[in-house]
């Protein structure tokens, strides 16, 4: 992609979650770390695909939902 064009659906600020990804709530789940990331401000997030308790990729793949979302 250019660095000219950019989509016209991205809305911001946004924060890439795997920094904060951790055991204790709200930093264990995608719900709760996203709920937490709009209590400060952030209207969009990152998820790291690496991390099974923010996404399911075999489930997400699998999804004839994300399929078709593409």
């Amino acid at each position: 992609m250019s660095a000219t064009i950019r989509p016209a659906t991205m809305k911001g600020p946004a924060i890439f979650l795997a920094q904060f990804i951790g055991d204790a709530q709200p930093f264990d789940s995608f719900d709760a770390i996203c709920g937490w990331a709009a209590g400060l401000g952030y209207k969009g997030v990152q998820v790291p695909t690496s991390d099974p308790r923010l996404i399911d990729i075999d489930k997400a793949a699998a999804s004839q939902t994300c399929q078709n979302s593409s």
